[in-house]
């Protein structure tokens, strides 16, 4: 198998809908060549336009190849650096569309240092910021602020649903420069003030279901979550069997509503969560013994995790420890936690937590940052293709000029 490398960054939003168009058209070729894109962002990207791309229908999602469809979806299998820039306003209105958001479907990818704005998703099932799906993918510093996600079945923040066959290992199926497979699948990624409603059930204010899953170093602040079933502030569920994820210093705040399952932080939980908690109104169907304060129902292992039992108005949860608010800002409280106390404003990278002593809850030195590529140029695309197989990609230089080679692969 040979692998072309070429530098292909994006600029504008031409650039990053013409990166689209390019995956697409490998994946209607049944090749596959140019899913695999390596891509860089090079700028802030307002995508106010897209409102009225493909008659209101929106961008159509990095990764997707047939707008005839409302249920096929290729997958994006390279990785995307946005190197600290921000994509604004993004529009995405296919609410009978499977797999929406700025991508599709990872698949063996790796997504960092991005921030969403303001953008407005709506799908049918599989709808998030981010993703629709990833399997398999490691998202590390992405953070979404404001904006909404709508959708059916698997509605999340960030991603609507993830999976990987093993948390320790995402089992790539090919090597680039950003892939550490001994990486959890979501690292430092937050989200901020977005709203996430579904008209069904897994939904969740960073990831509506998330299977053999491993996240760290996550939070949903100041999220509204609003669906039927398997409802949380982080994660509407977590893992399919005992001992499939693992959670472990993440936390949501905001509000949570729905009818059965529903919790704080998680509807249901199954694996190990440590060093977490959840300051989110709860509110969950009359009579209904599956909603709390962190979890509505448990069916895994719960450590050092805490809830706020007077902004959740819930004294009980499948798991956890009920704090009062002033218990919750109390740094005492996090006994065990890498946590230090810092002055209002600051930060202190030293330690995963901070937290403004007797003011506010602890918070993450790594929401909202990201850690840009120093280097002004440089890149890889790898592109996957047998000796004798025509390869043909168009590409935006580090000149800023659009280019395109096409050439018959020679033999290794």
């Amino acid at each position: 198998m040979n692998r072309m490398s070429i530098v292909l960054n994006i600029s504008t939003l031409d650039d990053l809908a013409e990166a689209g168009l390019i995956i697409a058209r490998g994946q209607y070729a049944g090749c596959g060549l140019y899913a695999h894109l390596h891509l860089r962002l090079c700028a802030d990207i307002d995508a106010t336009a897209t409102a009225g791309w493909y008659s209101g229908r929106g961008f159509m999602p990095l990764g997707w190849y047939d707008e005839g469809s409302t249920s096929r979806s290729g997958a994006f299998r390279g990785s995307f650096d946005g190197r600290g820039h921000t994509i604004s306003n993004l529009t995405i209105n296919r609410p009978t569309y499977y797999y929406q958001g700025l991508f599709s479907h990872l698949v063996s990818a790796n997504i960092r240092n991005l921030n969403l704005v303001n953008c407005s998703i709506s799908g049918y099932n599989y709808t998030g910021s981010l993703a629709g799906h990833s399997s398999h993918s490691h998202v590390e510093c992405v953070h979404i602020d404001g904006g909404s996600v709508t959708g059916r079945l698997y509605a999340g923040g960030a991603i609507g649903y993830c999976t990987a066959s093993d948390v320790d290992d995402p089992a790539p199926t090919y090597d680039h420069p950003l892939r550490d497979r001994h990486l959890p699948i979501l690292t430092g990624v937050s989200v901020l003030g977005t709203g996430i409603t579904s008209s069904h059930s897994y939904v969740g204010g960073l990831v509506g279901f998330s299977q053999h899953y491993a996240i760290h170093e996550s939070s949903a602040k100041n999220v509204a979550v609003l669906g039927s079933s398997y409802v949380g502030g982080l994660v509407g569920r977590g893992g399919t069997s005992a001992n499939t994820g693992r959670l472990r210093n993440v936390c949501a705040t905001g509000s949570v509503e729905g009818v059965n399952y529903i919790g704080g932080l998680i509807g249901q939980h199954r694996g190990s969560l440590s060093k977490s908690f959840a300051a989110c109104s709860v509110v969950g169907g009359v009579g209904q013994a599956d909603v709390g304060g962190l979890i509505g129902d448990n069916q895994g292992t719960i450590s050092q995790s805490y809830w706020d039992t007077q902004v959740s108005g819930k004294a009980t949860s499948d798991g956890g420890e009920g704090k009062t608010t002033a218990e919750m800002k109390d740094i005492a409280t996090y006994s065990g936690w890498s946590i230090g106390a810092v002055a209002d404003g600051n930060k202190d990278t030293s330690y995963i937590w901070n937290i403004v002593d007797g003011q506010a809850y602890p918070f993450l030195h790594r929401e909202h940052s990201t850690y840009p590529d120093p280097e002004e140029a440089g890149g890889t695309v790898w592109l996957e293709a047998q000796a004798g197989d025509v390869a043909k990609l168009a590409f935006v230089g580090e000149d800023g000029v659009k280019r395109t080679i096409e050439g018959v692969l020679p033999p290794p």
